[in-house]
């Protein structure tokens, strides 16, 4: 099985760094509980133009080199590389392109066979927006792994698993059909390998 698996969140502990970033540059407290939106312009104020760029000053920081993994992501994705296909699917902007790869072939060698970028966050004018739906169909992904919310209905409405990863950001009464909510690798390894997603 083609297994998509997310970035930020998912393999690498981003709020976290963000939000000491954020409050080292801007002055604010904040810590990842407190972010209950990916939309981080709801968080801090401001636009979605602010926001953006605030994220890619931090993109450009020596803390976004830095991240650490997130816990039993190491593991659990190098076991199911022995058994499956492993992609990751990201919205970073390609900037980050070399140093994505970098990190992903420091902390997972030999883990995942493609990394590819959505546009979904950072289009260039002209640009058709490619989003995360749009790569797990070109591709076949059989299951994706997922922080944001929005993303994880779009593709479950579309018919592709989605294991949510539980964060502060994407909290909801109910889920989709297809959207499985998971609490750490642990619990995405014994969903795949038992099929119950």
């Amino acid at each position: 099985m083609l297994i998509g698996v997310d970035i930020d969140e998912v393999l690498a502990e981003f709020v976290a760094a963000l939000c000491g970033f954020h409050n080292s540059k801007y002055g604010t407290s904040l810590e990842k509980n407190d972010i209950s939106s990916y939309d981080f312009c709801e968080v801090w104020g401001g636009t979605e133009e602010e926001a953006v760029k605030k994220v890619l000053e931090f993109q450009s920081s020596p803390e976004f080199k830095e991240l650490a993994p997130i816990q039993g992501a190491q593991k659990v994705t190098r076991g199911l590389s022995l058994k499956h296909d492993l992609i990751t699917i990201s919205s970073r902007p390609k900037i980050v392109y070399g140093e994505t790869r970098r990190w992903l072939n420091y902390h997972f060698p030999s883990t995942f066979s493609e990394l590819h970028f959505t546009n979904e966050w950072h289009k260039q004018d002209g640009e058709p927006i490619i989003e995360k739906l749009d790569l797990c169909n070109k591709f076949g992904v059989g299951v994706l792994i997922e922080d944001y919310l929005k993303t994880a209905i779009t593709c479950a409405e579309m018919g592709i698993p989605v294991l949510l990863l539980d964060q502060p950001w994407n909290k909801a009464s109910e889920l989709p059909e297809k959207v499985t909510r998971v609490y750490s690798w642990q619990d995405i390894e014994e969903r795949i390998e038992y099929r119950r997603f």
